[in-house]
């Protein structure tokens, strides 16, 4: 489904029409020319990084038809790249749980989605690697209604667990094959969408909307990010989500993955297992790339009042796909991650986390209808100190002071 919405893009810059959908509401592919044109011919001159201007050649751009917006710092090698999606209703197995998500790249991955997709319909593709849970985004629990299916009913084809993420759209359920219902059905195509973006050299802003990804349980979930670069590809992401769930019972959890075993601040106030599952009352988190070149600061202030559970293993350790509502890991089939290391191109046996074997989850310390989730991440150099960072409140308004050497960043958010 990815690639549909990629292709309608590049058909509506060139403005022809869609052969896309002909093609299959008339059962054929032989009518993809004028994309394959497009794709190939490509009549836009190249611009040189180097001289470009902002206008010629941004660091962000969104890209409407496809939900999906890239920001960088600059055009070097070690930029820092930002990239966020909001696709389409997941269908089963054939599109990822990308419902506000985003993933920080600098000299390597720092944060991203995880998993490898071991095959087609397998327990791992279905229960991790296509699911809410191995992507940076929120989980949304309702107790009264959790899926708790067996591994043989996964390899059977059965149903797969939710575990608070984005709902499933199966289109067989709707009577037509999945093609022509994503294309026609609105209620395949509602997941949300981009509606503010806002680009300039200073920063970038943009606003996710993704209530529809979880409708019967949500009635509003924005998130908004500003991304301010400095000098020497580093700079500061904001994420504000502001969520409210249909019903105050409903557990939130905002998770972020890593590719190394994030360090949290705090005292540990609960071990579930060892090395493996804790939570601390603290406020920061840092972590870096799998060279150790790179590294992700963050920084929470809202909720006020809430923990940090870190979960995770090194590679077949056990927890580094661990599901909660299914009490056991998801792992891989055998052999993937060596074929997953293969595939990106690593020298080395570290070189394979960058699959993504650890998560954070900030959670709430009281549940109710409304929350706010507020982080400042830093990206930057490894070991550094990062700048101090105050929460503030003006009014209707939460925001953030970043003191930083090189400038002061003052941004603030409305609540509503």
């Amino acid at each position: 489904m990815c690639i549909r919405d990629s292709l309608n893009w590049g058909v509506e810059k060139v403005g022809a029409t869609n052969p896309y959908k002909v093609a299959v509401d008339q059962g054929s592919l032989n009518q993809l020319d004028a994309i394959w044109r497009f794709v190939v011919y490509n009549l836009i001159p190249p611009k040189d990084p180097k001289t470009a201007t902002w206008d010629e050649l941004p660091l962000s751009r969104l890209f409407p038809g496809s939900k999906k917006a890239i920001i960088r710092s600059s055009w070097s090698d070690e930029a820092i790249i930002i990239g966020f999606r909001n696709l389409e209703r997941k269908a089963q197995w054939h599109s990822p749980a990308d419902a506000n998500t985003f993933y920080v790249y600098r000299k390597g991955l720092l944060s991203g989605n995880t998993g490898e997709r071991d095959a087609g319909a397998s327990d791992h593709t279905g229960n991790w690697q296509c699911s809410t849970i191995a992507h940076n985004n929120l989980l949304i629990f309702d107790p009264d209604n959790i899926t708790f299916p067996t591994k043989s009913d996964v390899d059977q084809g059965g149903v797969h667990s939710n575990g608070g993420g984005t709902e499933t759209q199966s289109s067989m359920v709707l009577g037509m094959p999945y093609r022509r219902a994503f294309l026609h059905l609105p209620e395949c195509q509602q997941q949300g969408g981009i509606p503010i973006f806002e680009a300039t050299p200073e920063y970038t802003y943009l606003l996710g909307s993704a209530a529809e990804a979880y409708r019967s349980r949500v009635d509003e979930f924005y998130r908004s990010l500003v991304f301010v670069p400095k000098g020497g590809d580093k700079g500061y992401l904001l994420v504000l989500d502001r969520v409210e769930a249909k019903k105050p019972e409903l557990i939130k959890k905002w998770v972020m993955h890593f590719v190394s075993k994030p360090q949290v601040n705090g005292d540990k106030v609960l071990t579930e297992v060892p090395e493996h599952i804790e939570t601390f009352d603290g406020d920061f988190i840092y972590a870096t790339n799998v060279k150790n070149t790179s590294g992700l600061y963050v920084k929470t202030l809202l909720p006020i009042e809430h923990l940090i559970r870190r979960v995770g293993s090194e590679a077949y350790g056990g927890y580094e796909f661990w599901r909660d509502d299914l009490q056991r890991n998801v792992g891989v089939r055998a052999g993937h991650l060596e074929k997953a290391l293969a595939t990106m191109g690593g020298s080395e046996v570290s070189d394979i986390n960058e699959v993504g074997f650890w998560r954070i989850e900030l959670m709430p310390k009281t549940q109710q209808k409304r929350d706010l989730f507020f982080n400042v991440i830093y990206i930057s150099d490894t070991n550094e100190t990062m700048a101090p960072v105050q929460r503030i409140e003006e009014g209707s308004r939460y925001g953030a002071l970043i003191q930083d050497k090189e400038m002061t960043i003052k941004v603030l958010f409305n609540k509503q």
